[in-house]
């Protein structure tokens, strides 16, 4: 501690006297800096007062001139507007202005030619001219009266370095009659810049307008300082440049190479400007040796300060190193204490705080000094007072240890570990404790116990088989899941691994692999306990402590619903490919119905014209009959094709399904092979079914084509039923939104080889099928179930393995119900005489439409576009009693040219005929204004019907 005050001692005293030295230093450094700022305040100021004075002097010379050369003019115009010229009084004048002024080296007159007439140094006779100099011919091409004052030249008369002062003067009619000039020497104006004020070195200039020198002191027999040059430095452009009328600056480039301080002062009133030039080292040569005297006597004071301060530092030395000596003895005996990292405490036998280290201290939350005054019982906080005082009085030398809690000062308490030993002394009894604080370790002990209570919360929570074994594969870890599917591999080692041995072999492959570093994840499949097949995926990794493996972890994911899961996505998505594709068959229907149906009409309407043109029961007439029938049964196909793809709507009717069956059934027949029989048992009926006869028609073909492909390979019999019956309400229980009563029951049986039960509850589900790629869509049944449905019926299905199949349909019937007829009879076609506007842009089917037309007794105009057809009836609107037109045509359609036409005549009948379309049906066409619809292919009948139904509304 005495060391301690002895060196900071020595820092004060050295600190001190280097502050004194810094701080005279500094009051140096400021009083030359004010006393340096004063010298050059006043160097400038000198400096400024004397090229004043001097500009002043020039310009005062300058005036002069400039008056005399004034008086001159003046004079001599005067003598002009009189009419002669008195020489004899101008030679008076300028011998009286010469004389007033001696430094004006003369006076001269000149001509309008620029030739010296008059002055000093003329003689009659000589011929001496200004015309050529640059003054001359400003003052004759401006004729300005005023002053120009020249830069440095050699006088021609004179022949020295000259100032000429010139003005010009006017004949009476006011012309340019000459110049009056007066020449003053360069040595004049050298003359007023010799001022001793300028000091030993100083110098003075004079420059014009351009910079030219006029004149400097002292002179200097160099190249720039002759007149004329117009040499300066950088510094003297930078100052005249700034436009001041004073400015100063420090140059080095000088004709001397002497440094000078220099201010430059334009002259009032005259192109020149005067330049003083000031040497440093003459005007700061009392500031220099004021700077020396102060320099040497701070540098005294500097070193006899340092000499005291070294002797002090070596007595507060000495002194300190005595001091030091005995402050070790103290620190040796309570290093102990001082530096232990538990607290230490002292007590005396009554409870008080002898002695105590820092980290006691802190750990209490107070002071050294704080804990000196404090007993035991201030921060224990288990025993009593008098508990304690017992507990000190019996302390020996043995000790004690215990744990035991601590108050701190704030209050708050934490646990402690204690160490005692008592020793008697001469002054009493002293009892040494060493407590440590066991805050962290018992927190860490409760952590973890609480990890511990967590890892086991997650082994029993963990929702999959989750187990760590060690490197010798020995289980030390398993979540209750996995002791649920594995048993208890902790209880029982001998089941480590699965009995089954490859199954073994392939586990501790892969157990070497991970304790090589490799992490492992793959699926695999096991029977459950119940016999099913369960599928997991298995993650091992390795447990790492830095770069050792200590182990295994292991992960089973029971993924067997995912996978069922993937294998139900699998088969949705192969379910929306059928059904896209199944889209684009019915867009391509829609394409080729179009097409179909503008054939179907010309083959049927070529048909019946010529069945009406062949006589009843004639051979050529019966046969038509068949083309006309099989025209019908294509477009009845086009209409099942439309419906089947959902591009054409269902017509419900009333009708016999007997005929319907037979007619499919000989549609049927061709298609069949000689190895399936067809047995027919349609029993007579008078009941009818409301359906739409395509869809029926659909039902039967598609029942029969399944039952054919179920006996393809062998043959059979393919049995086709109908019949009639009852149900009530307790024999439909199985279809609770079917109305009981009257059935018309159409059945389907083959001898094939039977539908599994597996896939029994499948086959009306759509997309579902059997068969191999391209011999079925998976939509048939799915499809007859849809039709029969919306009809208030059901389907049921029969089956036994290797007997065969039976499918029967049940539609609601109505008894005693209308019948399909079975065929047309010929009757009378309405006709007409009225005048026809016929467009088609097919030129093989309009060219047929007009045929038919006009057996009808139609006048008919033939148009093979919309807008041929739009240009023709613009012609003449009231020429046409109706139009009949086509929907798809290019360009126009059938009714964009429907509302062209009805602008310009909206009574105008039309029929708009379509063989399919996207864009307009009956109900679109009718509110457009259109009278009417039809769908191809039409029959003459139908045709001649709908024409006579237009045109007579």
């Amino acid at each position: 501690m005495e060391s301690k005050r002895s060196r900071r001692l020595e820092i004060r005293l050295v600190v001190g006297v280097v502050l004194v030295n810094l701080l005279l230093a500094g009051l140096a450094m400021l009083f030359l800096a004010e006393s340096r700022a004063h010298y050059h305040e006043r160097h400038s100021a000198n400096s400024k007062n004397l090229a004043r004075l001097l500009a002043q002097s020039v310009s005062d010379k300058a005036r002069m001139v400039d008056d005399a050369v004034v008086r001159v003019r003046r004079e001599l115009e005067r003598q002009l507007y009189g009419g002669f010229l008195d020489f004899q009084t101008l030679s008076h004048l300028l011998n009286s202005e010469e004389r007033q002024l001696p430094d004006i080296d003369g006076i001269r007159i000149t001509n309008a030619a620029g030739e010296v007439v008059f002055g000093k140094g003329f003689e009659p006779g000589m011929a001496t001219s200004y015309a050529d100099r640059a003054f001359f011919v400003r003052h004759r091409q401006h004729l300005s009266r005023e002053v120009i004052v020249t830069e440095p030249l050699k006088g021609r008369l004179s022949g020295i370095w000259i100032i000429a002062f010139t003005r010009s003067y006017t004949a009476p009619d006011g012309s340019f009659a000459g110049i009056v000039t007066a020449a003053v020497p360069v040595d004049t104006f050298n003359r007023l810049l010799a001022l001793p004020s300028l000091g030993r070195t100083g110098a003075a200039m004079l420059r014009g307008a351009n910079r030219e020198l006029i004149a400097r002191f002292p002179p200097f027999a160099v190249d720039i300082a002759e007149p004329g040059n117009s040499a300066v430095s950088a510094e003297y452009v930078r100052a005249e440049e700034s436009g001041e009328e004073t400015a100063t600056f420090t140059t080095t480039e000088t004709p001397d190479g002497v440094p000078r301080m220099v201010t430059l002062q334009r002259v009032p009133g005259w192109p020149f400007v005067l330049g003083v030039g000031l040497v440093n080292d003459e005007q700061f040569a009392p500031f220099a040796n004021q700077l020396f005297g102060i320099v040497t006597a701070l540098a005294l004071f500097l070193i006899g300060s340092s000499l005291y301060t070294w002797r002090a530092v070596v007595h507060l030395r000495e002194r300190a190193r005595l001091d030091r000596l005995h402050f070790e003895d103290l620190t040796r005996r309570r290093i102990l204490i001082d530096q232990s990292r538990d607290g230490i405490v002292v007590l005396d036998k009554h409870g008080k705080v002898w002695e105590a280290n820092r980290r006691f201290a802190e750990m209490l939350g107070y002071s050294a000094e704080e804990v000196a005054r404090l007993h035991v019982w201030d921060w224990e906080t288990v025993a009593t007072r008098e508990e304690l005082q017992t507990t000190i009085a019996e302390i020996g030398p043995a000790g004690d240890h215990f744990e035991t809690i601590h108050r701190r000062r704030d209050g708050s308490t934490f646990p402690v570990e204690i160490s005692t030993n008592g020793v008697d002394t001469a002054g009493g009894k002293l009892v040494f404790c060493v407590c440590r604080d066991i805050s962290e370790r018992k927190r860490a002990a409760e952590a973890l116990a609480r990890k511990d209570a967590l890892l086991e919360a997650i082994l029993r929570n963990i929702p999959f088989d989750f187990w760590a074994r060690d490197t010798r594969g020995k289980i030390i870890m398993q979540s209750e899941e996995s002791v649920r599917f594995w048993g208890d591999l902790l209880a029982d080692p001998s089941l480590d691994l699965p009995v089954e041995e490859n199954l073994a072999r392939h586990w501790r492959q892969n157990h070497q692999r991970v304790l090589n570093g490799e992490i492992i994840a793959e699926d695999y499949s096991l029977a459950d306990a119940s016999g099913n097949e369960r599928h997991f995926h298995k993650i091992l990794a390795p447990i790492r402590e830095g770069e050792a493996i200590l182990g295994i972890l292991g992960i089973n994911i029971d993924i067997t619903e995912r996978k069922l899961a993937e294998e139900e996505r699998h088969r949705l998505q192969a379910q929306l490919v059928q059904a896209q594709k199944m889209e684009a068959i019915g867009t391509l229907a829609g394409g080729i119905a179009h097409d179909f149906n503008n054939i179907l009409m010309a083959i049927l309407g070529y048909a019946e014209m010529a069945r009406n043109d062949s006589p009843e029961g004639s051979t050529v007439s019966m046969d038509l009959d068949k083309v006309i029938e099989a025209s019908r049964r294509a477009s009845a196909l086009v209409k099942q094709i439309l419906a089947f793809s959902r591009q054409a709507d269902t017509e419900r009717i009333p009708l016999e399904p007997g005929l319907l069956v037979k007619e499919a059934i000989k549609l049927l027949r061709p298609s069949l092979p000689s190895t399936v029989v067809i047995r027919q048992e349609l029993a007579a009926s008078g009941w009818a079914i409301v359906a739409d006869p395509t869809q029926v028609h659909q039902i039967v073909i598609n029942l029969c084509s399944n039952a054919f492909h179920a006996m393809e390979e062998k043959g059979g019999k393919l049995t086709i039923g109908l019949r009639e019956c009852h149900l009530t309400r307790e024999e439909l229980v199985q279809y609770p939104k079917v109305q009981s009563g009257p059935f018309v029951v159409l059945s389907v049986s083959d001898t094939g080889p039977g539908i599994p039960p597996a896939i029994r509850d499948k086959i009306f589900e759509p997309y579902f099928t059997t068969k191999e790629v391209g011999k079925g869509t998976g939509m048939g049944l799915a499809i007859i179930h849809g039709i029969v449905t919306t009809s208030g019926g059901f389907v049921t299905c029969h089956s036994t393995l290797g007997e065969g199949s039976r499918f029967e349909v049940f539609f609601p019937a109505i008894e005693g119900g209308p019948s399909l007829p079975e065929g047309d009879a010929r009757e009378p076609l309405p006709t007409g005489s009225e005048r026809v506007l016929l467009v088609d842009d097919e030129t093989g089917l309009a060219a047929m439409e007009k045929t038919m037309l006009e057996k009808l007794g139609y006048q008919v105009t033939v148009c093979t576009s919309g807008s041929e057809a739009l240009a023709t009836f613009a012609r003449e609107p009231e020429r046409y009693d109706l139009v009949l037109t086509d929907q798809t045509m290019p360009g126009l359609t059938g009714l964009e040219l429907a509302r062209y036409l009805l602008e310009m005549r909206p009574d105008l009948p039309i029929i708009l005929c379509t063989g399919f379309s996207n864009l307009v049906d009956e109900e679109r066409a009718k509110g457009s204004g259109i009278k009417g619809y039809a769908l191809k292919p039409l029959s003459l009948l139908d045709l001649s019907r709908l024409l006579r139904q237009v045109l007579d509304s």
